[in-house]
């Protein structure tokens, strides 16, 4: 069985926090226009559970992995398979 058989490619429509990249003081009145980011993630689908999924970005024949991103089951809005 091949690692592609083994872990089907999925499409994941997620919500991330988002934060200040630049190390300065701001005004308070600019965190108040912070909002979650929407992220859209596609990867091989290597774990899950009921907490989390990890997502992969590449795959080899020998089961080696590049690329993974755990996202929690709560920030998930969708998921689907893609063909």
């Amino acid at each position: 069985m091949t690692s592609r058989s083994k872990h089907p490619a999925v499409l994941v429509d997620w919500i991330d926090s988002t934060s200040f990249n630049q190390q300065r003081w701001r005004p308070l009145e600019e965190s108040q226009e912070l909002t979650p980011s929407q992220i859209r993630s596609a990867g091989f689908l290597v774990k899950k559970t009921k907490k989390f999924i990890t997502l992969t970005g590449s795959l080899c024949e020998e089961d080696n992995a590049s690329g993974c991103l755990t996202i929690p089951r709560g920030c998930i809005q969708r998921m689907r398979r893609l063909k």
